[in-house]
């Protein structure tokens, strides 16, 4: 069965429709110009999988683990990533706008040449994280953990930050 039909699949079983294929877990593939659009990924497993040019779109991606996987020049807008694992993710040059990631953890995970905005990450966990080059706009980390994470070049731009959030080198704050 190729990727497409499972997706199918996976997307008719979350909204109720079958109840034959109710896991959706998919390892070290690479996705080139591939669109997600039509489908859920709500509770799915993307270990290691590298999505460059992809469109994930308005996708629901709330419980998922896509851990371990990049993204490179992908759309990221519209998303619900809330009480998701995403560690040790890569983003590499992407606009992300209104993702809501909730309680998520992108631990030891990459951020760079990214413009994320109108966005939620109240009670994730970053820890360990590399952000270079990242622009943060209008974005909610209330109770984030930013623990350890390494910043170059880094601007936070009319955001909630936390309230124990230290100043490091290499951010701008405004």
């Amino acid at each position: 069965m190729n990727l497409s039909e499972k997706l199918e699949l996976y997307t008719s079983f979350s909204q109720g429709e079958n109840n034959g294929f109710s896991k959706l877990e998919v390892a070290d593939l690479e996705l080139v110009n591939f669109d997600l659009k039509p489908y859920d990924l709500s509770n799915s497993y993307f270990g290691g999988v590298t999505f460059t040019s992809c469109d994930l779109k308005n996708v629901d991606m709330h419980g998922s683990n896509f851990g371990g996987s990049k993204f490179i020049s992908s759309i990221l807008k519209n998303n619900n990533i809330v009480k998701a694992e995403w560690d040790n993710v890569e983003i590499y040059n992407i606009s992300v706008d209104n993702i809501n990631a909730f309680r998520t953890t992108f631990m030891e995970s990459i951020f760079n040449n990214c413009k994320i905005s109108q966005s939620n990450f109240e009670s994730c966990n970053f820890w360990s994280s590399r952000l270079s080059k990242v622009t943060f706009e209008e974005c909610n980390f209330v109770d984030a953990c930013l623990n350890d994470c390494i910043f170059t070049e880094v601007i936070f731009k009319n955001c909630i930050l936390p309230e124990n959030f230290k100043q490091k080198t290499g951010l701008i704050i405004t």
